[in-house]
């Protein structure tokens, strides 16, 4: 008797143990999968660069450097080769098409402001990297590639002074970078399930705690434009009365870097 009861007891165990893990790594396979081939498609970035000369679309509210103008993607460009890449990596469209409909944000990051593409890929007007100044009634402009503030001075003239004089360094700056990047897209997909949105882990490349570099050493979005999107998942599996959850979003994307657009 105590046999026949020892086989029921596996025969449990497997079903509840090892067919949920089983569907688990099958599941980890496929996202795996997903994300080389976003990975892949996101590449699209290079073939949507144009560079162009200093002109008025260098202006942002007082926001203007050289070193930020000579570079222009096309954003529609960028969406349309994208698609054609992640196609092209499925050759099946009922595939492709589950994979676009689960894209929730597409994210175009200058060294000096960024764009978000919602799910109808629409893009957002540009979004710059400011913050107001605690020393007077002024917007701060920030960027990647340099420690200079930018603002507009008493007589509406920009102008531009160190971040040792605003009393900042480039950590703390960068900080604002994310910060303001996080705070975007925390609006974007701000749902019932996600409550107050995603928060995108990006790398501060001057914060030197060796932890924290390791643990974000896979994505930087300061080191020069970036194009990344946000791809999301079931929030939890159900199988016999029983949630297992994992990891709702994956960030995917790929940066030009400074070296390439100076």
């Amino acid at each position: 008797m105590w046999q026949i009861t020892a086989v029921i007891l596996i025969l449990i165990l497997t079903l509840f143990v090892f067919i949920p893990l089983s569907y688990l790594n099958e599941n980890y396979q496929e996202r795996q999968n997903i994300k080389q081939n976003l990975n892949l498609s996101a590449k699209a970035l290079l073939g949507a660069i144009e560079k162009k000369s200093q002109s008025v679309d260098g202006l942002s509210n007082g926001h203007f450097s050289e070193d930020l103008t000579n570079i222009q993607v096309n954003k529609e460009l960028l969406l349309e080769n994208f698609y054609e890449l992640l196609y092209k990596n499925y050759y099946q469209k009922r595939k492709f098409d589950k994979v676009k409909e689960q894209i929730i944000i597409k994210v175009l990051v200058y060294e000096d402001r960024f764009f978000i593409a919602d799910q109808q890929d629409k893009w957002s007007p540009p979004y710059f990297f400011s913050m107001e100044d605690p020393r007077a009634q002024r917007l701060l402009y920030f960027n990647t590639i340099n420690d200079n503030v930018y603002y507009y001075d008493n007589n509406g003239i920009m102008t531009w002074e160190s971040l040792d004089n605003c009393g900042m360094n480039s950590q703390g700056k960068n900080e604002i970078i994310i910060n303001k990047i996080n705070e975007v897209i925390a609006q974007y997909t701000s749902t019932e399930a996600t409550k107050n949105g995603l928060e995108i882990k990006i790398k501060n490349p001057d914060k030197l705690d060796v932890i924290y570099q390791m643990e974000n050493k896979h994505f930087n979005v300061l080191e020069g434009i970036t194009f990344f999107v946000v791809y999301t998942h079931d929030t939890k599996l159900s199988l016999y009365n029983k949630s297992f959850k994992y990891d709702n979003y994956s960030v995917v994307g790929y940066t030009m870097e400074n070296s390439i657009t100076n």
